[in-house]
């Protein structure tokens, strides 16, 4: 019943409410980052510009993780009696993380990685301590009847050259 212009059916815009802004974020070697851009929750649209003009797509806001680019691998060192050793391992520069495995997915700490050194040598030039203190006895006794033998023979032996 009441009569109504195609003008009257419009909705006029209320433009971007919601934004926000996202800073950018710098790739790592495991992280995707992104870059800045604004969002908008009303309508769920992605801006590279601050004034809303320039749409992109969410896609466009990430930069891919760059994987691990520079790494070394350190060959396993046993330990010494003085200096510590270290298992096989690979180390991230970019990062700063170390791994177990080469494909890089097993992480471990620095402290991981190290062999603790096994302690000062065992000094083979003296005798442990047994608690047997009769070897000195067992000499005593041995030479008493080295000298008695050897008495005994020279008794007998001048005995034969008087005869």
């Amino acid at each position: 019943t009441d009569e109504i212009t195609e003008t009257d059916t419009i909705i006029a815009a209320t433009g971007h409410q919601h934004v926000n802004k996202n800073e950018a974020k710098a790739a790592t070697c495991s992280e995707a980052g992104n870059i800045g851009h604004w969002y908008c929750a009303d309508c769920g649209k992605y801006f590279s510009d601050e004034g809303l003009t320039d749409e992109i797509t969410e896609t466009d806001t990430i930069i891919a993780a760059t994987g691990h680019q520079h790494v070394n691998k350190s060959e396993a060192k046993a330990a010494t009696c003085s200096e510590a050793g270290s298992i096989e391992h690979w180390y991230c520069a970019d990062c700063g993380k170390y791994f177990s495995d080469e494909e890089l997915t097993d992480e471990i700490t620095e402290t991981d990685t190290i062999i603790a050194a096994t302690g000062s040598p065992v000094d083979i030039t003296t005798t442990p301590e047994t608690g047997n203190n009769s070897n000195l006895t067992l000499w005593i006794i041995l030479l008493l009847l080295s000298c008695s033998g050897m008495a005994m023979i020279l008794i007998y032996g001048k005995k034969e050259k008087c005869n």
